[in-house]
């Protein structure tokens, strides 16, 4: 190796950017500081003196570490590069190398690949976390259909506490007109238990997309008060997310037990 220029930029959280020109630099930074780290990007320009090569010929190395995309980068990305590049610029770790020497690519790709398989791993989130993150879907679904089936089930419950309280024949045409009036009330009331199950499905599916993933970095004092903002803010989403989802099941045990609860009441008004 004849020269070796190393360049390391980090950005901060408020779109500050900090850039330091060599090692010496970046080690003698006091990182005691409230920003939380966005991104490292790492630069190595080696020339190498080659027995094929009169000159030495320049290899460089681009390691970046880097959280996600916002929406509006994702879109850009999206809208101007190729798959390939997109599948790059969305890891979060990502090593390019411009070289000239194949082996020497290989043995410096090596070391960042040893490098990133021996970093600490992440603090494992909640399983529920992780399933609510994976499958948003499922939550609201489930949020829904526990809605209907308790609209259901109040129907039937009245259904059959007016029949068995009805003198009229089932061939009569009062009993004809009543039952296709009782049709299309039931069809509101499961619509609008559909209704109201999706706006809570709404809500939990705002609460789960406010969902954080783990913070990567550990460089600043910023960086560890964001891995406790982030477990703070996913235990308090989770907290309301079972708030909702224990109110669908309690929805669901009324109109499971609506007979039990309005048979007394239904007693009283007929006597």
């Amino acid at each position: 190796m004849v020269t070796n220029i190393t360049k390391i930029t980090i950005v901060f959280s408020k779109n500050r950017v900090q850039e330091y020109t060599s090692w010496a630099e970046f080690l003698r930074t006091n990182f005691e500081i409230s920003d939380h780290t966005e991104s490292v990007i790492l630069n190595w320009e080696m020339n190498f003196k080659l027995p094929a090569h009169q000159l030495p010929q320049p290899h460089i190395m681009k390691l970046k570490i880097g959280s996600a995309l916002n929406p509006s980068e994702m879109f850009h990305l999206i809208m101007s590069k190729d798959e390939h590049e997109i599948h790059s610029d969305m890891a979060h770790t990502v090593c390019s190398i411009n070289f000239i020497n194949s082996v020497i690519c290989n043995e410096l790709f090596t070391i960042v690949f040893d490098w990133h398989e021996a970093l600490p791993s992440l603090a494992k989130q909640k399983k529920a976390l992780v399933f609510l993150r994976d499958h948003p879907g499922r939550f609201t679904e489930l949020i829904k259909i526990m809605f209907v089936l308790s609209g259901i089930y109040a129907l039937v419950a009245v259904t059959h506490l007016l029949l068995n309280a009805s003198s009229s024949s089932i061939n009569s045409q009062m009993f004809l007109k009543r039952s296709y009036d009782w049709l299309a009330a039931s069809f509101m009331v499961i619509y609008f238990s559909y209704l109201i199950g999706s706006g809570l499905a709404s809500w939990a599916r705002a609460n789960i997309n406010r969902m954080s993933k783990p913070h990567i970095f550990s460089i600043t004092k910023g960086d560890r008060n964001r891995v406790e903002e982030i477990n703070l803010k996913n235990n308090t989403l989770l907290l309301q997310l079972c708030i909702k989802i224990l109110a669908s099941i309690i929805i669901l045990l009324i109109g499971l037990f609506f007979n039990v609860i309005i048979e007394p009441i239904f007693k009283l008004l007929v006597s």
